[in-house]
């Protein structure tokens, strides 16, 4: 139904245009606010008389901003008026309102209806008593008088029955999610799962006193303590179990749920702890497959695809080993990963791969050598050294021990090297060898390689860069982080990422994002957008001059930075065409004194120009003082628009003969612009023109007018 409003009359301040179509007007100034909300039908008519089906018009309003309105004319079969300003406009009783108050048997309500209670007298087979009675935020009312039947909604969609009159009665949800948090000791209520919240222990949430056949109740325990689930004489059923229970302990997280059977005992439904399971948890389903409690300390090891054997637990300092098939307990055993055993050498060793490591990884050389036949005059065995390329690709040579002892109990060298070798390349050794006289020392060397890789981790973490629960770290998490920072620097900035070269020119960003190009520039965004607006760090390149952006157009050889009216940018300097435009009259015209009058004009696109302008004016007599006025302006025969000029004249009576003068302006324009020679004479018994040639023949034309040069 139409909002109504009190006194919604005014007077039509503008008239619709067109008046008999127009859907605009505007009543009198601050007389707006005294109709309804829109939308409502209006009745307008001229001013003293009354509104009749030949002068009037009904229209719908649809909308009033201030004391303007907006209608859709000729409602309802009206006639569109010829609406003029001061006729009447008036929110008055028409059909449409009317028939908007129908009577209520077979109406259609379109707003709300109020009443405190709704009662239904019911169909055949229905004509128990019931009324809806209103609702409540959650839950049962818990004060007020009810009967048997009265029902409510609450705000949480569920729905309550009256079983028992009285107050407030006993009520019955019809939904059984009906959520409560409870903290400490409670009873519960129907149908109710309880939320339990508490931090203090021995704490019990019993049931409901009278349940009806079928009520339901579910305990969630999300506090820190164990709660007691209370059933008393009504007793409980759990899952798992021939026995029935007063009371059972809800553990922390546990979930249980019950129902009840004829007003009686109590069943247990659902629960979330494993000891209310029945059975043998298949290896399938991902258990052991068997009800056979584990020794202390032993392992379940499958023996195939769907079942398991206990594996005891070893002695004291064994390992768990696998042999490809199935998995041992062994003692700890030292397997070098490569060895090497030479006897009877007589020479130096050059560079010789003793192994290449799969992974990047800490690797110990251990070696051992000694003289097995001594030189005859003297000998030098050593040294040992051992040749790795680091991580870094930097080759390393780690050199051991020498011995100079010429002995075959005391002339021996031995020790361990340890490198951080680089994966896929060679770890090589060499050995040095010098001998003198007859007999040649000959030696032995025995060397064993062991040691790990390095390990990496990939996958999941537990928290990362501000994330909880399993995160999978992005390049994002390294390339985007944002930094509070110290005291001091505390606003946003991000490193995020690298250009071959430059700012970015696509993605977007937000202010204090910073990249590195690999030219070694540092650019930051210092406007956010896409790509938002980036400046270079330490950048000694100037962005403005006097306050106006300078192009980033690099210049090429003799350019000179020009300024083009929006900005300063490279531009070729002399040499070049020269645009220029010029107009001067071919006749010369005839000055009427103290009247504005233009001489010629030109049309000057967007630039800077350098404008020369001049005129000669002829003066055949005058009885007074002559006084002329040229100038240039962006307005024909008016100062309007006033750019520059000159002034000219000659004093006395019977004065004649020529005068001339000459003027030069620069004017930047933004667009496309006629620029306009006037002139004003001022005289009396005079005749004035302005010349477009001289008398002397020879001189040619261009006397008057104008000449502009584009300099920019």
């Amino acid at each position: 139904m139409d909002a109504l409003k009190n006194f919604s009359v005014s007077l039509v301040a503008t008239a619709p245009s067109p008046a008999t179509s127009g859907t605009s007007l505007v009543v009198t100034a601050g007389q707006g606010s005294y109709f309804p909300a829109t939308p409502f039908d209006a009745t307008i008519w001229p001013s003293g008389v009354q509104p009749t089906n030949t002068n009037a018009e009904i229209v719908r309003v649809t909308n009033v901003s201030t004391d303007t309105f907006t209608i859709t004319r000729a409602q309802y079969g009206t006639t569109a008026q010829s609406i003029a300003v001061g006729y009447q406009i008036a929110q008055t009783v028409d059909a449409n309102l009317l028939n908007q108050l129908a009577p209520l048997s077979g109406a259609t309500f379109t707003g709300n209806v109020t009443a405190p209670a709704h009662i239904a007298s019911g169909l055949t087979g229905a004509t128990a008593a019931s009324r809806y009675v209103g609702g409540t935020t959650n839950g049962a009312p818990v004060s007020g008088t009810f009967a048997v039947g009265d029902f409510i909604i609450d705000q949480t969609a569920t729905i309550w029955v009256c079983l028992t009159a009285g107050t407030p009665g006993t009520w019955w949800p019809l939904i059984e999610a009906h959520m409560v948090s409870r903290s400490a000791t409670a009873t519960a209520g129907p149908n109710e799962v309880t939320i339990f919240t508490g931090s203090t222990a021995s704490q019990t949430i019993s049931v409901i006193a009278a349940p009806v056949d079928g009520a339901t109740w579910t305990i969630i325990n999300r506090s820190s303590v164990p709660v007691t689930a209370g059933f008393g004489a009504s007793s409980m059923l759990p899952l798992g179990s021939t026995s029935s229970v007063t009371s059972l302990v809800v553990p922390v997280n546990g979930a249980y749920s019950f129902i009840n059977y004829a007003a009686g005992q109590w069943y247990m439904t659902a629960s979330n702890n494993l000891a209310n399971s029945v059975g043998t948890l298949s290896v399938t389903n991902g258990g052991t497959g068997t009800t056979t409690a584990p020794a202390v300390g032993s392992i379940p090891v499958a023996i195939s695809t769907s079942a398991y054997t206990p594996l005891a637990i070893g002695t004291n300092g064994q390992v768990l080993t696998s042999n490809g098939t199935t998995a041992s307990w062994q003692a700890v055993a030292s397997v070098p990963l490569a060895t090497v055993d030479l006897t009877a050498q007589s020479a130096a060793i050059s560079a010789t791969t003793l192994y290449t490591p799969p992974t990047a990884g800490i690797y110990t050389i251990t070696y051992y050598a000694k003289v097995t036949t001594a030189a005859t005059t003297s000998s030098v065995l050593g040294a040992f050294s051992v040749i790795s390329t680091d991580t870094d690709s930097n080759v390393v040579t780690t050199v051991g021990n020498t011995s100079t002892q010429n002995s075959l109990t005391t002339g021996f060298i031995s020790g361990t090297i340890t490198v951080y070798a680089k994966a896929s390349t060679a770890i090589q050794y060499t050995m040095g060898y010098t001998s003198s006289g007859a007999t040649a020392m000959q030696y032995e060397l025995h060397m064993a390689v062991s040691g790990s890789s390095i390990s990496t981790s990939t996958g999941t973490v537990t928290s990362f860069n501000g994330r909880s629960g399993t995160v999978t770290p992005g390049n994002a998490d390294y390339l985007a982080v944002p930094t509070g920072g110290l005291t001091g620097a505390t606003a946003a900035t991000r490193y995020v990422g690298g250009t071959t070269s430059g700012a970015p020119v696509s993605g977007t960003f937000a202010v204090g994002d910073f990249i590195v190009d690999q030219s070694g520039k540092i650019y930051v965004c210092t406007v956010a957008g896409t790509p938002g607006t980036w400046t270079q760090v330490g950048s000694t390149n100037a962005t403005q001059l006097q306050g106006v952006n300078i192009s980033s157009t690099a210049p090429t050889t003799s350019q000179v930075l020009t300024y083009n009216g929006t900005s300063w940018a490279p531009a070729t300097a002399g040499g070049g065409a020269l645009t220029t435009v010029s107009s001067f009259i071919t006749a010369e015209i005839t000055i009427t004194s103290g009247t504005k009058t233009n001489i010629t004009s030109v049309s000057l696109t967007a630039g800077t120009w350098l404008i020369n302008y001049q005129a000669s004016f002829d003066i055949q007599s005058a009885t007074t003082r002559l006084q002329a006025e040229f100038w240039i302006g962006t307005s024909s025969a008016s100062t309007t628009g006033y750019l520059a000029g000159f002034d000219a004249g000659a004093s006395g009576a019977n004065t004649m003969g020529l005068s001339s003068g000459a003027g030069t302006y620069i004017y930047t324009i933004a667009s496309t612009t006629t620029i306009y020679l006037n002139t004003l004479m001022y005289g009396s018994g005079i005749l004035q023109y302005v010349e477009a040639a001289g008398w002397n023949t020879g001189l040619g034309s261009n006397f008057s007018g104008i000449n502009a040069v584009k300099i920019g």
